[in-house]
């Protein structure tokens, strides 16, 4: 009779276990899935600025920190220049992300981007 009793308790705490899980899980990949709607934002500034020039920048990180609470950064061996119409412009975004219900390090990963500049 008590062995039932303890296997179902056993059986509930590993279904919640199972579920914090599935959501921490799934918490980090929309963050992830964010970086990839912040890279897309960076083409857009590099296409109307001209590469990542410094207003760019000021707009990419005005929109990082409204949107995302600076989670990423850019690095780039072109930061605040300005480049020919149709040259590319490579960067990388790393995003610091929280892992939830766990005591776990943050993590950080790196996304690489493209981007043509589309001034003249």
């Amino acid at each position: 009779m008590l062995d039932g009793a303890v296997m179902a308790i056993g059986k509930m705490y590993m279904a919640i276990f199972i579920l914090f899980g599935i959501f921490s899980a799934s918490a980090f990949f929309i963050q992830m899935n964010q970086g990839n709607e912040y890279k897309q934002y960076i083409n857009y500034q590099i296409e109307r600025n001209g590469g990542l020039t410094s207003s760019a920048m000021d707009h990419i990180e005005e929109y990082n920190k409204k949107y995302y609470e600076s989670r990423f950064t850019i690095d780039s061996p072109m930061m605040n220049q300005k480049v020919k119409y149709g040259d590319e412009v490579n960067y990388t975004v790393k995003g610091n992300f929280k892992i939830l219900y766990f005591d776990l390090p943050i993590q950080t990963v790196s996304l690489k981007g493209s981007a043509l500049s589309l001034i003249r």
